[in-house]
């Protein structure tokens, strides 16, 4: 995955090593490395980098790869940051969350359950996914990538409203 803010690029490899790249200088550097397993993917608010690492989020508060998640959520699988939250897919429980940066989580669009999925559009809870897999942002709304339903969806930040972007 891909974080991007400022003018700081990091790359998340799906391995224990977070990169970061500085495009002014064309430079790349290993931001953190062996962390306690496989950065899937990365979001950068400007000054700090969260990354989904074995299903949980990490942030570097600390100077250190962290964990802010208090419980497990299922599988996370891709991040994104917006507006003061991280907003994450949850392949196993076939939904959305948003997650405070102190690691709060509410669901925020899908069922949250790993039995209850499809291809709905709907608001909130009331939508379905099935297996959603890759999140990103224009700020506005969210685009996630809906694995087996193999559509893309537009999820409004603003009202949690989900609709079928592309795909049958």
């Amino acid at each position: 995955g891909i974080g991007f803010g400022g003018n700081k690029l990091f790359i998340a490899e799906a391995m224990p090593d977070i990169r970061r790249i500085s495009p002014n200088l064309l430079k790349v550097q290993t931001a953190y490395s062996g962390l306690a397993g496989n950065a899937n993917d990365v979001a950068y608010d400007g000054s700090y980098v969260y990354a989904v690492i074995n299903g949980d989020v990490y942030t570097n508060y600390t100077g250190v790869m962290t964990k802010i998640t208090a419980t497990a959520l299922g599988t996370l699988s891709s991040i994104t940051y917006s507006g003061g939250y991280l907003y994450a897919a949850d392949s196993a429980n076939n939904c959305v969350w948003k997650i405070s940066t102190a690691g709060e989580a509410v669901l925020f669009a899908g069922s949250g359950s790993s039995t209850l999925y499809g291809a709905v559009d709907g608001i909130g809870t009331a939508a379905r996914f099935h297996h959603p897999m890759w999140i990103t942002t224009d700020d506005t709304n969210l685009y996630v990538s809906d694995g087996d339903s193999q559509i893309i969806r537009k999820v409004s930040i603003a009202t949690a409203r989900v609709r079928t972007l592309a795909g049958e």
